[in-house]
């Protein structure tokens, strides 16, 4: 999200705070002037009765409270959709970036086959072949969604896996083309996820480390599991890890909010997600359609 985006959706949060505050002292002032009739203190003949004018001021009160609820809800929804703009945009630019840089290697790739070729190294030429042909379906063997925000996410999230030495393993049995939540939310649920499924690998050391995410699809519902083989999550903390602030990692700092975030992502939209282990570590969410 660009800094004057935010910039403006601070200054609108500010200014709907302080209307708010600004209205509640004006009922009060009234409040206190009738009040103040009602005991002679101003002086006056007072024509309306203190508890019509209180029953006023409290209706006023629930009125603002209303409105200002569904500001506040509003407001929390165009926020957490334009952060799942920033990260989806970020995921694309990361896809795009690999698609460049795959291009400019391209004429590169041409020339070795060629000169190998030239050389009548067959069997070399075989083997940088299968090499380079696994390098190219790297790139789109993934883009199986009708949703292009979901397809960045899962390729870029695929290449830095190949960066960090993780095995990235995709079992797709939907095109999510009828996503029961926004789509901007969605990537954002899943890019922390994997970000945090990447966090829970990088402290163990194993030969093969795998990150599995699994997306399945039935007539009332839409099931993804994230999946790790990462240490386990400590039992004390398993009922707790989605509290805000609450975090399995050693280093605390700037962590312990994004579990919780993808759990109000969710159960604001009436979809929930529970942590399972058995075998593995699993974060697994249902979407209800």
């Amino acid at each position: 999200m660009e800094k004057k985006f935010k910039d403006r959706l601070q200054k609108l949060r500010v200014n709907s705070g302080i209307f708010y505050v600004f209205q509640f002292l004006l009922v009060f002032v009234a409040l206190l002037y009738y009040l103040g009739l009602s005991k002679g203190i101003f002086g006056g003949e007072l024509y309306v009765s203190p508890s019509l004018v209180l029953g006023f001021v409290l209706l006023m009160i629930l009125i603002n409270g209303i409105i200002l609820s569904k500001d506040r809800k509003f407001f929390r929804k165009i926020q957490a959709e334009a952060y799942g703009r920033e990260d989806s945009i970020i995921n694309i630019i990361k896809l795009n970036r690999d698609l460049r840089a795959q291009r400019h290697d391209f004429l590169n790739h041409i020339q070795v086959l060629y000169s190998l070729m030239e050389l009548e190294e067959y069997e070399e030429t075989r083997t940088y072949l299968n090499h380079l042909y696994g390098d190219i379906i790297k790139v789109g063997n993934r883009i199986k969604t009708k949703s292009v925000s979901v397809n960045a996410l899962l390729q870029a999230k695929a290449n830095e896996a190949e960066k960090k030495g993780i095995h990235f393993d995709l079992i797709l049995k939907s095109q999510l083309e009828d996503i029961p939540i926004g789509e901007w939310e969605f990537c954002r649920i899943l890019g922390n996820l994997i970000d945090n499924g990447f966090e829970a690998l990088s402290n163990v050391n194993i030969s093969k480390k795998v990150l599995t995410i699994q997306i399945y699809e039935a007539i009332t519902v839409i099931e993804i599991r994230v999946r790790n083989n990462g240490a386990f999550v400590p039992e004390k903390m398993v009922n707790k890890i989605f509290e805000a602030g609450i975090s399995s990692k050693k280093d605390k700092a700037d962590h312990g909010m994004g579990l919780y975030i993808v759990r109000k992502l969710l159960e604001d939209e009436g979809h929930s997600i529970v942590l399972e282990q058995e075998g593995d570590v699993c974060f697994h969410i249902t979407l209800k359609k």
